[in-house]
């Protein structure tokens, strides 16, 4: 049910056999050295929840194939590869994820629709995801949920809204992107909150 190989020395691909244990709820192989792509045959892992390949030297096009019954998927870690998203506008992932890192992967150059349909997630990192335009109103309409916003070096562009939707206590980065307008403030006490390398002005509020 659980394959745990995180942070050893392991090199060379994934093999794809890894798809036909269909009892896997978790599989961990973030912080190695391993290299070609994430096989399409984890996209038939039905029981699976937790999918960390972070800190890897993976590359590749990851297809709607890779994630089709995934169902059950509720943290998924691509970050530091280099992964390109490619799915369609209209895709409507089969989960609901939860915790979503997919730093330094391509996602853009149009911001992810599919996140959209995700209505419980509560991590998110898409930072460095070659991703230009304004965030979308919609996007508002889930962040309220977030105790992790990081869209940092992207080149989204626009104004803000005041006040900023987030959980209470969450980090949000919006660094090095192009924002312009005044500066963003939440309702709510958070833990960080990096703006610098944009374009904002106006004055800065009191509080």
């Amino acid at each position: 049910q659980t394959l745990g190989l995180a942070a050893n020395m392991l090199e060379g691909p994934i093999p794809s056999s890894l798809g036909t244990l269909q009892n896997l709820t978790n599989i961990g192989l973030a912080g190695n050295k391993l290299s070609g792509t994430l096989p399409e045959t984890f996209g038939l892992l039905s029981e699976l929840s937790v999918l960390d390949v972070a800190f890897n030297q993976l590359t590749g096009i990851l297809t709607e194939t890779h994630f089709l019954k995934l169902n059950k998927l509720k943290i998924l870690r691509l970050s530091a590869n280099s992964f390109i998203l490619n799915v369609s506008s209209i895709w409507i992932p089969p989960f609901q994820i939860r915790n979503l890192d997919t730093g330094s992967c391509q996602m853009g150059p149009l911001f992810p629709t599919w996140l959209q349909s995700q209505k419980e997630i509560k991590f998110l990192d898409i930072s460095n995801a070659s991703i230009s335009g304004s965030i979308p109103i919609w996007f508002w309409d889930i962040s309220a949920n977030l105790s992790l916003l990081n869209v940092s070096f992207n080149n989204l562009e626009g104004q803000l809204p005041t006040p900023l939707e987030v959980a209470p206590f969450a980090d949000v980065d919006l660094s090095s992107n192009i924002f312009t307008g005044p500066i963003p403030l939440p309702l709510v006490p958070i833990e960080l909150l990096d703006l610098s390398n944009n374009h904002f002005s106006g004055p800065i509020p009191v509080n």
